[in-house]
């Protein structure tokens, strides 16, 4: 049986994706429910979610750059520079 080698950043996009996806899905609820029976602690908790979509997107734009293949030239202007 063949073997597929994928790259672990690209499970943990798929992750962070589903993370981001469930927390606008709840901001939503949460707000909603919030405004309707008058909670501001729960209008709080949806505005809490809110900072986490902006903590997973920058993981996510971390694990897009993890993606790339490293650039040659700057490896090699490197180890030139240190001998």
């Amino acid at each position: 049986m063949d073997t597929i080698d994928i790259h672990p950043s690209s499970t943990a996009i798929r992750t962070t994706l589903l993370g981001i996806g469930v927390s606008v899905v709840l901001i939503f609820v949460k707000g909603i429910a919030g405004y309707l029976g008058h909670s501001y602690a729960l209008i709080a908790d949806a505005t809490e979610s809110g900072a986490g979509i902006l903590s997973s997107g920058l993981l996510w734009l971390g694990l897009r750059i993890a993606l790339k293949e490293p650039d040659v030239s700057i490896l090699t202007a490197t180890a030139r520079q240190n001998h």
